[in-house]
């Protein structure tokens, strides 16, 4: 008995220790989604101001 309570609390401690792994990762593609969402909104901020600058000069 004492042996499967042993086997059970290491099983969950290896699955814990996957779970934050696991988390850690989805932390990072996180940040990572973040930054390119910052890079994607100041390219296409720079691209509009650019477009009005051109739209009024034509003008």
């Amino acid at each position: 008995m004492v042996f499967f309570q042993l086997f059970v609390f290491f099983a969950l401690l290896g699955l814990l220790k996957l779970m934050g792994e696991h988390l850690r990762r989805l932390r990072k593609l996180q940040q990572e989604i973040e930054e390119l969402k910052h890079l994607i909104v100041g390219d296409s901020a720079s691209e509009a101001s650019v477009k009005n600058e051109t739209g009024t000069d034509g003008e």
